[in-house]
Formats: structure tokens, sequence, C-alpha cells
């Protein structure tokens, strides 16, 4: 499904195979190019949908210009890869997220580092076995990401006629941010706001100064203060 949020701002609901059942990516078009901000999750279907609905409003995959993400958790990145190889988009994230991305590829020493955390964290060994279970197939799922530019808490970046501001909201994930369209008053919130739950919070394990619940209390009183 895709629906008009704003004017040439589109919501598109896409599938996923965990307990929220979907995801949503936005798309903004100026012209004949289209910026998407967060992508959704790559399971069978989920592709032919984005370009399907994309098409709705007479635009294809190829006309994608820019691809801007919240964060790099495999529901909110998981067909950037596809989506550059179609159209040669640029792709924008901030650099603690994309420090994360790295860490996803480092395959068996990204394992072991996870089970070295948890466990001098008091977390019991099946407890660890089953964080593993899950690291390891966020890990199978996140794409190869051809970076352009990293993101700046607090800049205004522009597309077309259009400006928004990011917001860096660490706390669900090291490197989050949320795009703030100020003239709309519209946010876009990745994980960092859900309808009906709260977000899960997630440690960085290569980074024991980060702390997941602050970080992400001192993002809410961030955004509590947006108009």
């Amino acid at each position: 499904m895709i629906t008009e949020i704003s004017d040439k701002l589109y919501r598109i609901t896409l599938p996923m195979p965990f307990r929220l059942r979907h995801v949503h990516a936005y798309a903004l078009t100026d012209g004949g190019n289209v910026a998407f901000f967060d992508t959704g999750m790559l399971m069978p279907g989920a592709y032919e949908k984005l370009a399907a609905d994309l098409q709705s409003v007479g635009h294809g995959v190829e006309s994608v210009s820019d691809i801007y993400l919240t964060h790099v958790h495999t529901d909110h990145c998981g067909m950037s890869e596809m989506i550059q190889k179609k159209s040669n988009a640029r792709l924008h994230l901030s650099e603690e997220a994309h420090q994360v991305h790295t860490h996803f590829q480092q395959g068996e020493h990204l394992i072991a580092q996870a089970r070295f955390f948890y466990a001098r964290h008091g977390v019991p060994a099946h407890d660890v076995d089953a964080i593993i279970e899950e690291v390891e197939d966020m890990r199978s799922r996140i794409p190869q990401l051809d970076v352009t530019t990293f993101l700046q808490d607090q800049e205004v970046r522009r597309f077309g006629n259009r400006s928004f501001e990011v917001i860096f909201t660490p706390g669900h994930a090291a490197g989050h941010v949320c795009f703030f369209f100020r003239e709309e008053g519209l946010l876009l919130a990745g994980d960092h706001i859900l309808p009906y739950i709260a977000p899960s919070l997630n440690p960085n394990i290569h980074d024991d100064i980060f702390q997941p619940l602050k970080s992400y209390l001192e993002s809410l009183a961030v955004v509590e203060k947006l108009p």
C-alpha cells in the first residue's frame, strides 16, 4: 500500500516476517527523481511490491537518486543494495551507523565479540546462544552499502525544493537518526518512535560506553522539543 502523507511524499508499507508484520519506507519525489527514506526488508515479494507501488505514482526504481537511512537494521536498509544496483543512487547515513554496518561484515569476529560481550555482562549461556542465532540471522540479511556521505546532527539537507533536518536519535540503535520536515511538522522517525510499543534498545557490543537506555531517553527529549 502506498499513501501520500504530504505533497509528493509517500509512505510505502512493506512486509516483514516479524511480529509487527510490516515496516514503512518513504519516497519523496521531485520531477523525475526519487529519494527513499529507508528501504524495507529484502524478502520474497518485498521488492516487487516496492517497485509496483512506486510505479503507481509514476516512477520506476531506476529514478531513485538518493537513499537516506535512519539506521542499518535489516528491516530498514535491506533493499538498499538492490536499489543502488538498479539506479546508482547515492546513499546517506550517519558515520556511527556505518560503523555498525562494518561490524556486521566481520563474520566470525562479530560472533566471537557478541559471545564475549553478553557473557561478560552476565547473560546465561543458553540466552547467549539464542542471541547469537539472531545476530547470525541479521548478519545474513544485511546488504552491502555503497556510502556516499555521512549525515551530521542538525544539518539541513535538500532534495529538490524540499528541505529536512537530520536529528541524531541513538538508543534503539547506535547511529540512529530521524528526518524532520520542519515546514510540514513531519518527522520520519525510523524505529525511534513506534505507534503501539516501545522500540527495543540495542547495546553496541563494540562500545562499552554506549548506554542505550540513557541515549534513548535523551533522544526522546530532543524530539519532544521539536515544534
